[in-house]
């Protein structure tokens, strides 16, 4: 009996990791979401979320103590739908015209997460069962119950879809309200696959898929050697270059100032480094701190140690020629222990 009960204390913790790997890649995969999207994301005070809108501001998801998703509710109106008619589950704003499907995760909590990333993180902890992933397509997804959903690539720079988000809308209550599903714009109308109750169940639903621009394209990783970079490749989107030496991952950013010049940082910010979250994404024209939030044109970049900048790799630490430049190991492994607290 003894032996037993610790056989299913060792299963239940295996099960438990597994959980765990899975929230921590739907957390990973999510972040390069934000990072790519850093535009279309957004502080929402009132509701107390963080939100990803859509480049054509027909569709709004928002995160936090609570997910929605709201969508413009014209293209649905205008083919067929009866507000009235609607369940208590789709909220319809007459004022703003659209449609809010709303989940609860925490009731109690009325405060804003610092960050996008740590919004999703107070999600994994406190509704683990609203993330899930997709093995067959690729995707994490979020679930607002009832067959409504939020998916994203699990790995946007190599996702077979060219869609890395999907909102994803039970038809249902829409169409039992009249809606004319042939007939609503700027949606796909289509079976999607529902995993409810580990069923494998088709479910008409109205879909719009997104395809991310890839503003913070990274390389290839490398293993314990140095870094070259092909000067051709470097334009004004930054380029991230993954190092990895002795199971820590470092990154180098490369970009082309407005000026012309060349600058090459560590992807980590040297007052913010140990939060895990100190790392920059290009945001238009600048880097930011995805911890403080300090904003540095290009042309500020590879000036100066210290401060909230990032660290910058002087011309004294590379070997440029040509057409390339060259960053040793031993230069990034000096560098190595400032990117243990964070996962790239």
């Amino acid at each position: 009996m003894k032996y037993a009960i610790i056989i299913i204390i060792a299963i239940t913790q295996i099960a438990c990791q597994k959980l765990d790997i899975v929230a921590n890649h739907a957390i990973q995969s999510f972040d390069e979401i934000i990072k790519n999207t850093s535009k279309n994301i957004a502080q929402d005070d009132e509701n107390t979320v963080w939100t990803y809108t859509t480049p054509d501001s027909t569709a709004i998801f928002g995160w936090g103590n609570k997910l929605f998703i709201k969508v413009d509710a014209t293209p649905f109106i205008e083919a067929g739908l009866k507000t009235e008619q609607l369940p208590q589950t789709i909220t319809y704003n007459e004022t703003e015209n659209t449609l809010t499907i709303k989940y609860e995760i925490d009731k109690t909590n009325h405060s804003l997460a610092q960050n996008p990333i740590n919004a999703m993180e107070q999600i994994v902890r406190n509704n683990r069962r609203t993330i899930g992933y997709h093995r067959d397509g690729g995707h994490f997804g979020f679930d607002l119950q009832n067959e409504n959903m939020l998916h994203y690539a699990k790995n946007i720079y190599e996702h077979p879809n060219p869609n890395h988000i999907a909102f994803m809308i039970n038809a249902k209550p829409l169409t039992d309200a009249g809606t004319i599903p042939e007939n609503v714009k700027g949606w796909v109308y289509r079976e999607v696959e529902s995993h409810a109750n580990r069923k494998k169940t088709p479910v008409l639903k109205f879909v719009k898929g997104i395809t991310i621009s890839l503003l913070n394209q990274r390389k290839p990783t490398i293993t314990d050697t140095d870094l070259i970079i092909q000067i051709a490749d470097i334009t004004e989107n930054a380029l991230y270059y993954p190092v990895t030496i002795e199971d820590t991952t470092i990154e180098v950013i490369a970009v082309r100032a407005p000026d012309g010049s060349i600058k090459t940082t560590l992807n980590t910010c040297q007052a913010c480094y140990r939060s895990g979250k100190g790392y920059f994404v290009q945001n238009d024209s600048v880097m930011v701190c995805q911890n403080c939030n300090m904003r540095y044109r290009m042309n500020q970049l590879e000036r100066e140690n210290g401060g909230c900048n990032p660290v910058p790799i002087f011309p004294e630490n590379k070997t440029i020629t040509e057409n390339t430049i060259t960053i040793s190991k031993e230069f990034l492994k000096t560098y190595k222990r400032m990117f243990e607290y964070q996962s790239l």
